[in-house]
C-alpha cells in the first residue's frame, strides 16, 4: 500500500515529493512526526506488522499539478487502483457541499490521467471511536458504478473482495446507454457475464439497473446516489469518455 499524503505548495518554490522520513529540517519533522494522516497510517502498519506494507509518501505542490504526483506514484508503483478522498459538508438542513472545491478539480484530474481505476472516498466527518467494521455494523456503503469495458470490469473485480466483507453494505449501479453503439458485441458479452455473476448474489449485495439515453440522463442518476456511500469505485477510462467518473466526483455521489 502507497500512502501519499498532499500539502499545498505557495509562493515560487519548487514541488516536492518525499519518501516517508526523507526531508531536512522542519520539513522532516513535520512530515515525520505532524501529519495526523501518516500517523494513521503508520498504526495501521504497527498493527497488521507482517501482513501489510506501507510506504508512505508526501506531495508539496501547488493545486492545478498535484495530480500529476499521485499519477506519478501510481504509475511507479504499477497501482491497481487509486483511492482519493472527497471532504463533505453537511449542514443543519442536512445539505451536502464539498469543503475544499480545488481538491474536487485535483480528483477530476486524477480521474482523466491515472494509469489505474479510482475509488472516491467521501469524508462526511470523524467516526465513532467505539465503532468498527471488525464488529459487523454495515458501517461503510459501497457502491461500484458499472458503465461497461475492461476498466469497469476490473472495478467490479475489486467491488467483489469488498462485498464480501460482513462489514459492507455494498451495492451495483449498472448504468447502460441503449443509444451508445460504440461498445463491440464481445465487450458486452463480458459485460454481461460479468454483471450476471454479480446479479447472482442478490442475497447479500443491493443491484440496480439505470437505463439512460444521454449525458443529462447520466448526470441525474449519478446526482440520485449523492449522500448514499462511502466508497464509490467506477473504471477509470469508457468508449464514450470519462465523463462518467468525472462526474461521480465533480457531484460528490
Amino acid at each position: 500500500m502507497s500512502v501519499l499524503t498532499l500539502s499545498e505548495l505557495k509562493g515560487r518554490a519548487d514541488a516536492l515529493l518525499l519518501s516517508g522520513g526523507k526531508g531536512k529540517g522542519k520539513l522532516r519533522t513535520s512530515f515525520s512526526h505532524s501529519d495526523p494522516i501518516s500517523n494513521a497510517f503508520n498504526g495501521f502498519k504497527q498493527r497488521n506488522h507482517g501482513y501489510t506494507l506501507v510506504q508512505i509518501f508526501m506531495s508539496v505542490a501547488p493545486y492545478p499539478s498535484m495530480h500529476d504526483d499521485i499519477c506519478t506514484v501510481a504509475l511507479e508503483k504499477g497501482a491497481n487502483i487509486v483511492i482519493v478522498f472527497l471532504n463533505k459538508q453537511v449542514s443543519y438542513q442536512g445539505a451536502t457541499g464539498v469543503n475544499f472545491p480545488a481538491i474536487r478539480i485535483v480528483n477530476q484530474n486524477v480521474l482523466q490521467k491515472a494509469p489505474c481505476s479510482i475509488g472516491v472516498l467521501i469524508d462526511r466527518g470523524k467516526v465513532s471511536e467505539y465503532t468498527s467494521i471488525h464488529l459487523g455494523y454495515n458501517m461503510f456503503c459501497v457502491t461500484t458504478l458499472f458503465f461497461g469495458g475492461a476498466d469497469d470490469r476490473e472495478a467490479l473485480a475489486y467491488s467483489s473482495r469488498i462485498a464480501d466483507h460482513p462489514g459492507v453494505d455494498f451495492s451495483l449501479v449498472w448504468i447502460r446507454n441503449l443509444r451508445d453503439k460504440k461498445l463491440e458485441e464481445p465487450e458486452k458479452s463480458k459485460d454481461l457475464e460479468m454483471v450476471d455473476k454479480f446479479q447472482a448474489m442478490k442475497d447479500r449485495i443491493g443491484f440496480k439497473e439505470e437505463v439512460v439515453i444521454d449525458t443529462v440522463d447520466t448526470m441525474r442518476v449519478l446526482r440520485s446516489l449523492r449522500g448514499n456511500c462511502d466508497l464509490c469505485i467506477v473504471g477509470r477510462y469508457h468508449v464514450f469518455g470519462v465523463g462518467g467518473a468525472a462526474a461521480a466526483a465533480g457531484e460528490g455521489v
